[in-house]
């Protein structure tokens, strides 16, 4: 599995494009806002916190890709990318205010469960594609949501997938690996639905800033 249209992560960092395929410059537009003026404030609000999610998750993919590249460590890359990244303007384009809560999250807990995230991405994956040789970005996107699905008992399992899935389709043109992260996401939220009415936790929480997922988006 191959990048067709690998984004440039240092450019746009925060942006997703609702509108379909974003292909090799997917991230660098601006989500259409969907919000307008005679809609209720509290639909407006709640509209805002998704997308805020939405940005939060895309700027989590990039940063992984980052620090896959250039060795840097996850503290460094959050400050990086909060201090330069998100919610800022960069070549004429106002990028999208990222849930920080969140993004800080997945960074930090990516790391600290790869090796237990990397093992369920493999289990789902076919055997002649190992995750070694699968495209960095793909691989960013499998741990991110390997890792909402393993310790974000708040967010639903099919919010997870179809968030990741529009990631990839904001880095990739024609759909195939839309389609491959659906399959093996989708494979890795059985894998640990299994596991947790086997061994059943306590949902992972963000604390009084996070706001829970809706059930269906």
């Amino acid at each position: 599995m191959t990048a067709q249209g690998t984004a440039s992560f240092d450019a746009a960092p925060v942006s997703v494009s609702d509108d379909g395929d974003g292909g090799a410059d997917g991230p660098r537009r601006t989500s259409p806002d969907k919000s307008s003026e005679d809609q209720p404030p509290h639909e407006k609000r709640r509209e805002d916190k998704r997308l805020a999610r939405s940005a939060a998750r895309l700027a989590a993919v990039q940063a992984l890709y980052r620090m896959e590249i250039t060795g840097a460590t996850w503290k460094e890359t959050i400050g990086e990318f909060e201090t330069h990244f998100i919610g800022a303007e960069l070549e004429g384009a106002q990028y999208r205010e990222a849930d920080i809560a969140l993004f800080r999250d997945l960074l930090r807990g990516v790391v600290e469960r790869q090796t237990e995230i990397d093992k369920l991405t493999d289990a789902a994956l076919v055997e002649k594609w190992p995750l070694g040789r699968v495209d960095p970005t793909l691989r960013a996107i499998f741990r991110c949501g390997g890792y909402e699905l393993l310790a974000r008992a708040d967010v639903p399992y099919k919010v997870a997938i179809n968030e990741y899935v529009d990631v990839a389709k904001a880095f990739f043109t024609g759909g195939q690996e839309a389609r491959f992260a659906n399959a093996v996401l989708d494979h890795m939220a059985r894998r640990t639905r299994e596991q947790a009415d086997q061994a059943p936790g306590e949902a992972h929480s963000l604390g009084n800033d996070s706001t829970p997922e809706d059930s269906a988006e």
